[in-house]
């Protein structure tokens, strides 16, 4: 990853300096003037799956509330224990 900016590298170096959280993130860097477009972007995105259970796809206009994971965990449970119930 190249960094657009001292703070983009400073967070950064912080993600990446957590062994168990770096090892999640999986990433394309793309300049924008090879930018097609949202749909080529998910396109190309999904080519990182692996098969997790969870995927969160997101882009740079999301806020996060506290405990967000665990809180989408709940639901995504939710939802499957609400369709299996009927």
């Amino acid at each position: 990853l190249e960094p657009e900016s001292p703070y983009d590298e400073d967070i950064w170096k912080q993600i990446m300096s957590h062994p168990r959280r770096a090892q999640h993130i999986r990433y394309i860097r793309l300049d924008a003037r090879d930018a097609m477009g949202p749909c080529y972007a998910r396109g190309l995105v999904q080519t990182l799956f692996r098969g997790e259970d969870y995927v969160l796809q997101i882009d740079s206009h999301m806020r996060f509330r506290p405990n967000w994971d665990e809180y989408l965990v709940q639901q995504v449970e939710d939802v499957c224990r609400s369709t299996d119930s009927h």
